[in-house]
């Protein structure tokens, strides 16, 4: 079936999407109400366009906008990596996006863990990377890789390619 929106024709089954990427939230955190209501504003729009699906970044420098027992906090929900913000950004999107009709799907940057510093100590105590880079265990080290005055998770490594998947099992 084709249905019409405006001068747009689309499918019924077609895939409309908006990304909401990490940049879209704001690094000083947010009051539950406050989180809520810029849900409600980006979701509302989503729909004002005739989107279907709404694509969030949920765990954008290997931290997470979700409980996880794998991964901190991010401060895109708290103001600060491994700050709990006291509410569930996660199950409040995907309630929000459910009201609406919109399809919700977690996006993902496995192995990114900063954009513009190498040091692990700018990171919460309880993120991965700096516990493999400052335990003191040397075979850790290549967990963790510098490139380009960046950390990323080093995919190659067995340990680390079981930290993704069990964080993304969670989810």
């Amino acid at each position: 079936v084709i249905q019409r929106f405006g001068d747009v024709e689309k499918e019924d089954d077609e895939f409309c999407a908006v990304w909401i990427a990490y940049l879209d939230f704001k690094t000083t955190g947010y009051t539950e109400k406050e989180f809520k209501n810029h849900i409600e504003t980006m979701f509302n729009e989503a729909c004002a366009m005739n989107m279907n699906a709404v694509v969030v970044h949920v765990r954008p420098f290997g931290d997470a906008m979700y409980d996880s027992e794998y991964f901190p906090w991010s401060r895109y929900v708290s103001g600060k990596q491994g700050k709990n913000p006291g509410f569930d950004p996660l199950e409040i999107m995907v309630e929000e996006a459910h009201k609406r009709g919109l399809e919700f799907h977690a996006w993902l940057n496995p192995y990114r863990i900063t954009s513009n510093s190498t040091d692990v100590n700018d990171l919460s105590a309880d993120n991965p990377a700096r516990i493999y880079r400052t335990d003191n265990k040397k075979s850790n080290d290549r967990n963790v890789l510098t490139y380009d005055g960046k950390l990323y998770y080093n995919p190659s490594v067995k340990e680390v390619q079981t930290l993704i998947v069990d964080g993304i099992r969670e989810i």
